[in-house]
């Protein structure tokens, strides 16, 4: 199901789902009251004329995917960078939404392949290489010697740095037992000569490792359990 981004806040609103995911933009917020009526109604008009909207409310398949983006046990959010950037949300309901464009794009997704699909939608996201002074690099590894890191662990990671292009990042948040969604926790990649590597983040320590999809889905699946232990 597809839907503008004008029209995804307004069902929003009218469900009470709350703010909005993260990964989407509001393009009514600094809109004038008068504005913002206009296009509120013009996006309703376009719903019922759609047959996703009546005069008794959403269609039930609209709701029901919007509820189930909305209200989770857990969710993990992506931020996707390249030529054509994505922003996504997977929920534990088996819900995805795509912002593709101006637009979202919401489908049913088996809960069992939902962090495959996430992690999917980064292989189709180019990767575009930067390159940093060797100046920066050499300094980043004496600062990590100095902080008592290894020497080899110390060159291993400036390698890393070098020439790393940002891809993106995966957020994970689980709802707790009194309806209160935690923090996010996050997992991002780069895009590096030694190949595609991914740091996953904690509040005492951050790692690096191949972000194979693979590596990455058991990255989401071990954050995602240690946030709802």
């Amino acid at each position: 199901m597809e839907l503008s981004l004008v029209e995804f806040e307004v069902c929003w609103e009218f469900l009470a789902l709350g703010d909005l995911p993260p990964f989407l933009t509001t393009p009514l917020a600094e809109q004038t009251f008068q504005q913002r009526k206009e296009k509120v109604n013009s996006a309703l008009a376009t719903l019922r004329g759609r047959g996703l909207a009546d005069n008794d409310g959403l269609a039930p398949d609209l709701t029901n995917l919007l509820l189930g983006l909305g209200r989770f046990e857990w969710a993990v959010n992506a931020w996707l960078t390249g030529e054509h950037p994505v922003r996504a949300r997977g929920a534990s309901t088996g819900v995805l939404g795509i912002l593709d464009g101006d637009r979202v794009l919401l489908r049913r997704v088996p809960v069992e392949d939902l962090l495959c699909e996430l992690v999917a939608l980064a292989q189709q996201t180019p990767a575009n290489v930067v390159s940093l002074r060797h100046t920066e690099v050499k300094a980043l590894r004496q600062q990590l010697i100095r902080s008592g890191l290894s020497e080899q662990n110390a060159r291993v990671m400036s390698e890393l740095v070098d020439n790393a292009d940002w891809r993106g990042q995966f957020t994970v948040s689980v709802c707790t037992p009194d309806g209160v969604y935690s923090p996010l926790d996050s997992i991002g990649f780069h895009a590096t000569p030694h190949g595609q590597v991914m740091h996953s983040r904690s509040a005492t320590r951050t790692t690096i490792l191949p972000a194979t999809p693979d590596a990455m889905v058991n990255a989401l699946s071990r954050l995602r359990d240690e946030l709802a232990a």
